[in-house]
């Protein structure tokens, strides 16, 4: 037979009905008691693992029965809420609806109210057919026009015929006008040019600022805003013969060199020249970012700009490469560029200096002009004023202020 023996600790032990088993006294469980008789383990793991397997089945069956709940929660039907918007107040309409009036049938009203009504009327704007502009279509509507040149232009250059208010255009190689330019007539600086679409829109304008230590000629945008401008730079190089300059030119003594730089305004330099002689035929601008060539140029026939009427158009090729400004929508700058050169090149001294444009020396002449002969008159008339008219005037005056304004003698403190 077997006993059933609580031992310390909770554990539960079975063992043979004969043995005897001492449990009065703590002593009876003493380490040397348990060496001497040792406890029947193993059948106590046997059910503990059963328990856990029990515990176990009914763990994965509450895992089964909780995720067969999320299965139907997950496939429980959409409840769709309705919107509400003004296409479920108003009905829609082809043109805005007029503001609400009263009729004169159904919403009866006293004399001085219709009458009120009516006068309002007269004052209330009807709503537009379609809404009103944002700010990105009024910034597109006044902004400049967007001028798109291809990678190879032409630019015609003053042919000479004319000294002041010169005109041309910028054609493609399909000979179509991408834009026009004209000189003013007067203008204060050595030079003052105006850009326009063909369709007449303004595109811009080339300003040179009067300066007497370096030459700077601004680019302008047809909000008169500067985004570029070019300097230029004039070297002497006295121990240097220039065959270019010397047969056709006559400028024998040295070699005159040009320098020019694209700057962006507020910004660094964009397009920078070499060396570049006096009249060259050819020459290449440079990026700056890169390094690399930016731009050529080149005349048409190799054309004289000091030649008067030649009988044919005088013509820049524009070829642009790689660069900042090789951007389509920039490549008017290059084109400004060249049109400067070949204006101020008409100007030119043979120490390439422009010292005093044709327009510009025009314009002052007429300003010294007014000012010398307007001065002159007006000191003029205030000599036969005073020789001839002063007497006269004066006693007309004197009796015109006796008639309105009499002088009396005697006044009342009081007027009753």
């Amino acid at each position: 037979m077997m006993r059933v023996v609580f031992v310390l600790g909770g554990v539960l032990a079975l063992v043979p009905f004969a043995t005897p088993v001492e449990a009065h006294t703590s002593s009876t469980f003493s380490a040397p008691s348990l060496r001497a008789r040792p406890l029947v383990a193993p059948k106590v793991k046997e059910e503990a693992l059963l328990q856990g397997k029990v515990a176990k089945v009914e763990s994965a069956a509450k895992l089964e029965s909780l995720a067969r709940f999320e299965t139907q929660v997950e496939q429980a039907p959409t409840t769709l809420v309705p919107k509400l918007s003004i296409a479920n107040v108003v009905e829609a309409t082809a043109f805005p609806p007029l503001p609400p009036a009263l009729n004169p049938v159904t919403d009866y009203q006293p004399l001085d109210t219709a009458i009120g009504d009516w006068i309002q009327k007269q004052f209330v704007e009807p709503p537009t057919a379609t809404p009103p502009p944002n700010q990105d279509q009024l910034a597109l509507y006044f902004s400049c026009p967007l001028l798109i040149l291809p990678a190879r232009f032409f630019v015609k250059a003053p042919d000479g015929c004319t000294s002041t208010a010169r005109a041309g255009s910028w054609i493609d190689t399909s000979e179509n006008t991408m834009l026009n330019w004209a000189e003013k007539p007067e203008s204060i600086s050595d030079l003052d040019m105006t850009f326009s679409m063909p369709t007449g829109d303004s595109f811009g304008s080339v300003t040179g600022e009067f300066s007497l230590t370096n030459t700077k000629v601004d680019f302008i945008d047809c909000g008169l805003n500067v985004q570029y401008y070019m300097t230029e730079k004039v070297f002497h190089a006295p121990n240097e013969k220039n065959l270019n300059l010397c047969s056709r030119y006559q400028i024998c003594d040295g070699t005159i060199y040009m320098k020019y730089e694209i700057w962006k305004q507020g910004g660094s330099m964009v397009a920078v020249s070499g060396m570049v002689p006096m009249f060259a035929d050819e020459f290449t601008l440079v990026d700056t970012a890169t390094g690399g060539a930016l731009v050529d140029f080149a005349r048409n026939s190799a054309w004289s700009p000091t030649e008067k009427c030649p009988g044919y158009e005088k013509q820049w090729t524009v070829t642009v490469k790689n660069g900042v400004l090789s951007d389509p929508a920039l490549r008017w700058t290059l084109g400004m560029f060249i049109q400067t050169v070949s204006m101020r090149d008409e100007e030119r001294n043979v120490e390439g200096i422009v010292r005093l444009s044709t327009t510009q020396a025009w314009t002052w002449g007429i300003a010294a002009i007014v000012i010398v002969v307007g001065g002159g008159l007006v000191w003029l008339a205030a000599t036969l004023f005073d020789k001839f008219l002063r007497a006269s005037v004066t006693l007309k005056c004197i009796n015109i202020e006796d008639t309105f304004f009499p002088m009396t003698m005697y006044k009342n403190k009081s007027y009753t």
